[in-house]
């Protein structure tokens, strides 16, 4: 089964051979799951610009503390807004190790 274009960047080659040598029932139940929990960076961004990135991310502890010490309005914000797209990847990469 091939992988869909979204996915395939974040694959490293070990892991694109253990993802092949699952069965097909397998390989699609790892397709939807990670489709379902992926993180977009479109939308991070979007919700970067409204405040609530951790939420989005899944961690919503990190986003209590982003709330409570003011992050959002001076340094955190600006972090999130410049490495929006490094953070979604790095997640997206967990979340393959993770299901695999």
């Amino acid at each position: 089964m091939e992988l869909p274009i979204e996915i395939r960047p974040y694959f490293t080659p070990s892991q694109l051979e253990k993802f092949k040598s699952l069965p097909t029932e397998s390989q699609v139940d790892f397709i939807v799951k990670f489709m379902q929990r992926m993180v977009k960076p479109e939308i991070l961004l979007i919700c970067a610009r409204l405040g609530i990135p951790y939420f989005y991310l899944g961690l919503p502890k990190k986003q209590f503390r982003f709330e409570i010490t003011f992050g959002k309005f001076i340094f955190g914000w600006r972090k999130i807004m410049k490495n929006f797209e490094k953070i979604a990847f790095e997640h997206n990469k967990k979340l393959i190790e993770e299901l695999l």
